[in-house]
């Protein structure tokens, strides 16, 4: 595990500098005369172009090593949030967040890095362990970013927090020289049939990387209509949203630090899962029916907590189904997967609430988590025995 602790802490560092813009994004948005819609359409966009992109960094970290592609992955970010806090039109806005969707290789080649040092049996925690790092600068970022965009006079000032974000990329960089290494792997032949053609013939990953992309999609329509909700329901400005994202970051870490380890240790990945999904779907209903903001802070802590447990327990099934010598390619498409359902989680939570208003997403959301917890409790029982490396059916 050791080898872990660096790459927690730089990526702590690195998704501070993400956390702070998180929850002033729809704000620039709609300050330039964009819609609701074009408000969580902004997260989408990110997403969008990631998921051309990450099966092509997870190859090229395969071929050319995690580090050399974390370097370059953080450093294009960093000119991405500099662009962002000059931006003065909508299409500057997308297209700062499109560049840094076309480089986003962190996660998968985070993932991929941990899978080549720690032993199967132990991912889930360790994968626990970056989500630590996630909570963290999750839980420190939307506050600080909220706060100074709320606290410079009458207007919502952008550039200082983006600008900050951009800096503390540049720490991230430095960060991830010093403390993360470049993983002892044994040279391989690249395998002709790690390609996606291989993974639609494995029905295993084929049905978890579906149940992940559904529970992805799920979660992302939430996050995505949060500030545009709060902002029309509870008169909400960036801070508020920061300070909500503050503590789901807390809730994050108790999960990611604390909880998977006794969950995964007790019921193993696959009930983890399950236990996850269950929660998610009882803090949305409470979510549904919220007029007032102490309630949404209650589910939403909640939603983190067991988010917390589902993803890294998922990421592990996952990686131990897929073969060791394209673990790091799977795990990019795993993240693919991710971030289609980042495009159109938001896209639909924001046409529903733009169409409808009111608690509307939140009532879909709902449907759609007993949808998925019924399907995925099917996909899932073949694996609720399992104990260490899943077998290939």
């Amino acid at each position: 595990m050791r080898p872990v602790f660096g790459l927690a802490a730089a990526t702590g560092i690195y998704i501070l500098a993400l956390g702070i813009i998180i929850p002033i994004l729809p704000f620039q948005i709609l300050s330039l005369g964009g819609t609701p819609v074009q408000a969580t359409l902004i997260y989408s966009v990110f997403s969008g172009v990631s998921v051309l992109t990450l099966r092509f960094w997870g190859q090229m970290s395969d071929q050319f090593g995690r580090t050399p592609i974390l370097w370059l992955s953080v450093a294009v970010t960093a000119i991405s949030y500099l662009w962002l806090a000059n931006a003065s039109t909508l299409w500057e806005v997308y297209s700062a967040r499109a560049l840094a969707g076309a480089f986003a290789a962190w996660l998968p080649v985070s993932q991929a890095l941990i899978s080549d040092v720690v032993p199967g049996e132990k991912r889930a925690p360790a994968m626990g362990l970056l989500g630590v790092g996630f909570g963290v600068g999750f839980t420190i970022g939307p506050a600080l970013g909220g706060y100074l965009a709320s606290n410079s006079g009458a207007a919502l000032d952008f550039w200082t927090p983006v600008t900050l974000a951009a800096g503390i990329c540049a720490l991230t960089l430095i960060a991830t020289i010093i403390l993360v290494r470049e993983p002892i792997r044994q040279q391989r032949q690249a395998d002709p049939s790690a390609t996606i053609h291989s993974i639609w013939r494995d029905r295993q990953l084929l049905l978890l990387l579906g149940l992940y992309f559904g529970i992805s999609v799920l979660f992302t329509g939430i996050e995505g209509v949060l500030a545009v909700w709060g902002e029309s329901a509870l008169d909400w400005q960036p801070n508020d949203v920061g300070y909500l994202l503050m503590i789901a970051g807390l809730g994050n870490i108790l999960a990611q630090g604390v909880l998977i380890r006794i969950a995964t240790r007790k019921y193993r990945e696959a009930r983890t899962v399950v236990i996850g999904l269950i929660g998610l779907i009882a803090a949305i209903g409470v979510l549904s029916v919220s007029i007032t903001t102490v309630p949404v802070i209650a589910a939403l802590f909640s939603i983190a907590v067991f988010m917390g447990l589902h993803n890294p327990a998922m990421q592990s099934l996952i990686s131990q189904i897929a073969p060791e010598e394209w673990r790091g390619k799977v795990l990019g498409i795993a993240q693919a997967v991710s971030s289609l359902a980042r495009v159109i989680g938001p896209i639909w939570a924001g046409l529903v609430f733009q169409t409808f208003g009111g608690n509307t997403p939140f009532d879909v959301a709902f449907g759609m988590g007993c949808l998925l917890l019924l399907i995925g409790i099917k996909i899932l029982r073949p694996h609720f025995n399992n104990h260490d490396k899943t077998p290939n059916a």
